[in-house]
């Protein structure tokens, strides 16, 4: 019984031990993250990506004239101190597009992913396909300072070089692969090449 205690004992006083030490552990950790600074920079992209990926969803929405996706992807990087990246990935309904619907997307299609999810609007007239005024480049710029570049730390001169050093790329995937498109330009650029 004697040893029973004497065990139990030990047992315990190790257990405090470790406790403590795994304690200072986390502490220490925690500490060297509260102390570590993020920059700008990174802060801007995490807004971006959590911007992006909040309003994908627009691109689900069912409507005969208009793409029906199956699936976006989005990544955002900073590309060797001379531009935030955006790469966006449309996957078209294979279903659809593959045995239902004949159609090809072409650079208008690209152009639309971007509008929709970052500015809820299209961009072109539903059936035409032609363009309509509600995007311009100013409403746009002025739509990325209020909800993406909106931090108190930048200036009105760094919002509009981090605007103006945005690029988005979009591809479309086709389920026929020689079908595909892809366009690059400015995030605040009307029209995608």
């Amino acid at each position: 019984m004697e040893t029973c205690k004497i065990k139990f004992s030990n047992f315990f006083l190790f257990l405090i031990i470790l406790i403590f030490f795994q304690t200072q552990t986390l502490a220490s950790s925690f500490e060297a993250i509260e102390k570590s600074k993020v920059s700008i920079i990174d802060l801007v992209i995490f807004k971006i990506e959590t911007f992006m990926i909040k309003n994908k969803q627009r691109m689900f929405v069912t409507d005969p004239f208009k793409i029906l996706y199956e699936e976006i992807g989005i990544n955002v990087k900073y590309v060797d101190k001379e531009k935030i990246h955006i790469s966006v990935l449309g996957v078209m309904d294979k279903t659809r597009y593959k045995k239902t619907k004949k159609y090809t997307p072409n650079i208008k299609d690209c152009n639309i992913v971007r509008n929709k999810i970052f500015y809820n609007k299209y961009g072109y007239s539903p059936i035409r396909r032609k363009k309509t005024l509600e995007l311009d480049e100013n409403y746009m710029k002025n739509f990325l300072k209020e909800h993406l570049f909106n931090l108190n730390t930048l200036s009105e001169k760094e919002i509009e070089f981090l605007i103006d050093s945005s690029y988005i790329e979009i591809l479309i995937s086709h389920p026929f692969p020689k079908h595909n498109i892809s366009c690059i330009g400015k995030l605040i650029d009307f029209e995608l090449k």
